[in-house]
């Protein structure tokens, strides 16, 4: 599992997960992503590509992930606010992953239909050439 990084620290590739996630305030991946893209945006930070999943619980419920790779080390902690205070979304920034690939495997391991950035490049059957890439 993941552990919840500090608000200071910079990452250009995070992974976000919104657990028990509420229907009525995301009813879809692409509503999810669409809320996440908009409070990067809104901090003036630029997401170079991104990934989005949801999955389901055996109880009916469902959560997402999301992995997003930044044009530069970013903070996350004035997206994390924004989604709260706009959207009610409480959400988790979080890294083991010491590139963007492994953020993206992680979020497709079971979808199929995943959700993708515009331009995202084909990372189905490659793998990083070294870990220092991200």
């Amino acid at each position: 599992m993941a552990s919840e990084l500090g608000a200071r620290q910079v990452r250009m590739v995070y992974l976000i997960t919104y657990s028990q996630a509420d229907s009525n305030v995301c009813g879809s991946r692409e509503d999810f992503a669409s809320k996440v893209l908009s409070a990067f945006r809104s901090s003036g930070i630029k997401v170079m590509h991104w990934v989005c999943s949801r999955e389901n619980h055996q109880d009916g419920g469902h959560h997402y992930h999301m992995s997003v790779k930044l044009d530069q080390g970013r903070r996350w902690l004035r997206v994390k606010q924004m989604l709260e205070a706009e959207h009610n979304i409480t959400v988790n920034f979080s890294s083991t992953h010491v590139n963007y690939y492994t953020a993206y495997k992680y979020v497709v391991k079971e979808e199929d239909n995943a959700l993708y950035s515009p331009g995202h490049p084909d990372l189905g059957d490659c793998s990083p050439k070294s870990t220092v890439a991200s």
